[in-house]
């Protein structure tokens, strides 16, 4: 597993508890708002506390989209045709077609720079 897809699946994780816990935050938050038990400060305390771990689960959801749109519509796409042209280049060079080998190597390798670009992109998003 590489480096862009372990932060894509530790992302993912980090989803799915912020998700169970909405849940139960939301479910507890509602009753509290309810209740008369509990006192108005108690319960904008706990009303403020939820607000703030909404905000925190939606600011990773959104770096979870990014992150995925990413490695998804670039990272992916990209390895895909490298590894089409390495099929084709490993032929070439295997026929001893070194003139044809020539022809592919800028593109490819200005593939392999913009392959890894892509994957410091999704390093980098916020």
């Amino acid at each position: 597993m590489s480096n862009v897809e372990f932060i894509i699946k530790e992302l993912a994780t980090e989803l799915e508890v912020f998700n169970s816990k909405n849940a139960i935050l939301e479910d507890l938050c509602s009753q509290i708002q309810a209740s008369d038990v509990f006192t108005e400060e108690e319960k904008g305390e706990t009303l403020r506390l939820f607000e703030e771990f909404q905000k925190k689960r939606n600011s990773k959801i959104e770096e979870f989209k990014i992150k995925f749109d990413i490695y998804q519509n670039k990272v992916i796409k990209l390895q895909e045709k490298i590894d089409i042209r390495e099929k084709v280049m490993d032929n070439v060079r295997t026929h001893k077609l070194t003139e044809f080998a020539n022809v592919f190597s800028d593109g490819h390798e200005a593939l392999k720079i913009e392959l890894e670009k892509s994957k410091q992109e999704i390093e980098n998003a916020q």
